[in-house]
């Protein structure tokens, strides 16, 4: 009786601690002044995962006390059903998305480079990352060619697309093998798009998807979604800081993209 009480023990400050840790890395984003549902329902639900850590006998004398009543029992059954199925599919989505963001491309497949925020006329952190990525396979694969694919955002001095090209022609890439794809706004754009110049050219409809790993799943989904076949996978390094937020961010827009298309 005495070691199951230290077990419980033990379990109940290391789920304090993973759920602390979790808040944490949540409100790491908001320092620069990220605030989307990703950190805002990820924090929530992480405070919620530490008061039920911390306070767990109190908890677990409410809940017992909320069941005597028939009402509330039935509560209870759907708020654990809700929480099972959310987790299970947050658990499920994130094998999927590792599986894919892991997955290598076939050689000289078409490069598709998404586009992210520019600053002014520069690449952001996580739009470097994509670019150090794409450079890296066009580098070892001479035939690959690339489409650089994402607008002008209205605090953006060029569009994503230019910003693409400047960087990889500057770091040695011959320019006949870059695409600018400059009229994109979304994802889907960007692939949609992407798909008319591959066929207006008549590249290869097997593409190497460059962007985060935690969004090679669902621009994967849409790229088949529009008639093309991703073969792998070229995924940036997220920077450490914002993935909990991005990764929870996406589980969420799959879920979207799969109910609302």
């Amino acid at each position: 009786m005495k070691k199951l009480s230290i077990v419980k023990i033990i379990l109940r400050v290391l789920f304090s601690l993973i759920f602390l840790g979790l808040a944490i890395w949540f409100i790491l984003p908001m320092r620069v002044a990220i605030f989307d549902i990703g950190n805002l329902l990820g924090l929530f639900l992480s405070i919620c995962g530490l008061a039920v850590s911390v306070f767990w006998n109190k908890f677990k004398s409410i809940c017992k006390k909320i069941s005597s009543i028939k009402l509330g029992k039935c509560i209870l059954v759907i708020i654990t059903s809700l929480v099972t199925i959310g987790v299970s599919y947050v658990v499920v989505i994130s094998g999927f998305m590792i599986v894919t963001a892991l997955k290598a491309p076939n050689e000289n497949s078409t490069v598709i480079v998404l586009g992210c925020k520019v600053n002014g006329k520069n690449p952001s952190l996580m739009l470097s990352k994509r670019l150090e990525a794409a450079y890296e396979y066009l580098n070892e694969n001479k035939n690959a060619v690339c489409i650089v694919s994402g607008g002008k955002g209205s605090n953006e001095e060029i569009s994503e697309a230019q910003c693409m090209y400047n960087y990889l022609t500057e770091k040695g890439i011959a320019s006949d093998r870059i695409i600018m794809e400059d009229e994109s706004t979304t994802t889907s754009e960007n692939l949609e798009f992407s798909k008319k110049i591959i066929e207006e050219k008549g590249y290869n409809k097997d593409i190497a998807i460059v962007t985060d790993g935690f969004h090679e799943f669902r621009a994967s989904m849409l790229a088949k979604k529009v008639g093309l076949n991703p073969t792998g996978a070229v995924s940036a390094d997220t920077p450490l800081y914002l993935l909990a937020t991005y990764h929870f961010r996406e589980t969420i827009a799959i879920a979207n993209e799969a109910i609302f298309g």
